[in-house]
């Protein structure tokens, strides 16, 4: 659908996006700031003088940078490290997997002096502020977008230009039309109706069915990383299901 509304509207110059992780970056936007990916030296600096600084508080906030990281991925392998519940975290919304994408979390009974010392693959924590609350979802006003999109031929430089200038127009005044793809929407559906519904037997089936040759064999332990989701939820109905 994306596709075929940008050909038609005349913004269509072809290439490849997402080739990297980086190709695609995504800063989340709050009213005092912008996440940003980098980690500048004076960031740096206020965050080793932090632990001093500041008033110890119920949450702390700080921004997550992950680089090809599913969020809940990330947070499990951040909370394994200090060794809480996930429950502990907050964020506003979560945030492409293949991508380098900063946004803010928050950690009930975090403190800075561990979590800033933490050594984390592809993932740096930074910007440490204590606060009395909590992130919940939908708190930051939006995200910024930085796309980089490779190997466009066939069209010159100048035309490449004068599209991208016409489409951020459109996008700055009448925006987009709102495309959900099969990242949102494959499988969700089903599952969501099945929820409503109270049907949480078949939800768990419709989940877990990408991982049904694996399950036939009788071990668990054989699942792909890649299905780690699917891989959870089978082991948390292995330890206290009763169905």
């Amino acid at each position: 659908k994306v596709v075929s509304y940008m050909k038609r509207e005349g913004f269509y110059i072809g290439g490849k996006i997402r080739i990297f992780p980086s190709d695609f970056i995504v800063e989340e936007i709050w009213r005092d700031r912008i996440c940003r990916v980098d980690y500048s030296f004076l960031t740096r600096i206020k965050d080793l003088f932090s632990v001093r600084m500041q008033e110890k508080k119920n949450y702390l906030h700080f921004t997550l940078v992950k680089y090809n990281w599913d969020n809940i991925r990330a947070l499990n392998h951040i909370r394994g490290q200090i060794r809480v519940s996930l429950k502990r975290f907050g964020i506003s919304g979560t945030k492409d997997k293949r991508a380098l994408t900063a946004q803010r979390v928050s950690l009930w009974r975090g403190e800075i002096g561990v979590m800033k010392d933490l050594k984390l693959p592809d993932m740096i924590l930074k910007d440490f502020e204590y606060s009395d609350e909590r992130i919940n979802l939908g708190d930051a006003i939006g995200n910024r977008f930085t796309i980089i999109i490779r190997d466009i031929d066939k069209i010159n430089h100048d035309h490449v230009y004068e599209t991208l200038h016409r489409f951020k127009e459109l996008v700055t005044t009448k925006g987009i039309p709102n495309y959900y793809g099969p990242q949102r929407l494959k499988g969700n559906v089903e599952v969501g109706k099945a929820i409503k519904c109270s049907n949480l037997k078949l939800a768990v089936e419709i989940i877990v069915k990408k991982v049904k040759p694996f399950l036939e064999k009788g071990d668990l332990n054989k699942i792909p990383k890649v299905f780690w989701y699917e891989k959870k939820i089978l082991q948390h109905l292995h330890r206290y299901s009763r169905i």
